[in-house]
């Protein structure tokens, strides 16, 4: 019987690792913070690898110049069970609580879930949200915890 050798090269089967810069990153990761992204590059297991290290302001917030239909905010929503995320345009910034509301009964006629919990990161806004709030739980995250969002 004969006997085949082959020589296997590193490289394929090493994982593949993804290039990019800090921004890029940033913005393929949903905007996640850019000292996070940095610890996941130093995790060798991560797959990721940081081509250039500067960054520049985010896109997500104010928008600056206004859109054309005077719209200054985006609203992101996102479920973290389904990966389901809504966008909602402001003209300001307290509009979210009513983008929520907008978007909570859009999410129960669509999917015929309900959301029971919001988790926010405590900022000043979600204030003006009890209103919206009655019926489900509200719980602020730390300042740490990587599960934000809203459940079902």
């Amino acid at each position: 019987m004969d006997h085949l050798l082959v020589n296997v090269n590193d490289a394929e089967t090493a994982p593949s690792v993804q290039g990019d810069s800090l921004m890029g990153f940033h913005a393929r990761q949903g905007h996640l913070v850019y000292n996070t992204i940095e610890l996941m590059a130093k995790n060798s297991d991560s797959g990721i690898k940081i081509t250039d290290r500067t960054h520049g302001k985010c896109a997500q917030g104010q928008i600056t110049p206004l859109d054309c239909l005077n719209n200054r905010h985006l609203d992101n929503f996102v479920d973290h069970k389904s990966n389901y995320c809504g966008v909602f345009h402001a003209k300001k910034k307290d509009e979210d609580a009513k983008n929520f509301r907008d978007l909570l009964v859009q999410f129960e006629k669509e999917f015929g879930f309900s959301v029971y919990m919001l988790r926010t990161d405590g900022g000043g806004e979600y204030r003006k949200w009890r209103p919206v709030l009655q019926g489900k739980r509200y719980r602020k995250t730390g300042v740490q915890d990587r599960q934000p969002g809203c459940e079902r």
